[in-house]
């Protein structure tokens, strides 16, 4: 990486002073890290109401919409089916 603009870069590919390459690489980062697993959260009673809702209405293949309110940022979608319940 440099600090130029895109087209800088180009105009160097195009007159042959540069070569791009691009490729992928596949890679995990937490390979290395030591991440330890904090106990679940215990749900309030107005979440409990939402996530029994929920859980209820995937139970029984009523797939229906549901909006959570909540800060933004707070993670509603992801934690609501991580729950261990």
């Amino acid at each position: 990486m440099s600090d130029t603009s895109r087209a800088i870069t180009k105009t160097l590919e195009k007159k042959g002073y540069i070569e791009i390459i691009e490729e992928k690489i596949e890679r995990n980062p937490f390979q290395n890290k030591d991440v330890k697993r904090d106990m679940p959260l215990k749900l309030t009673e107005e979440q409990s109401i939402a996530f029994e809702s929920i859980k209820k209405s995937i139970r029984e293949k009523r797939f229906e919409e549901f909006l959570l309110y909540g800060v933004t940022g707070s993670r509603k979608n992801g934690n609501l089916f991580t729950i261990n319940r």
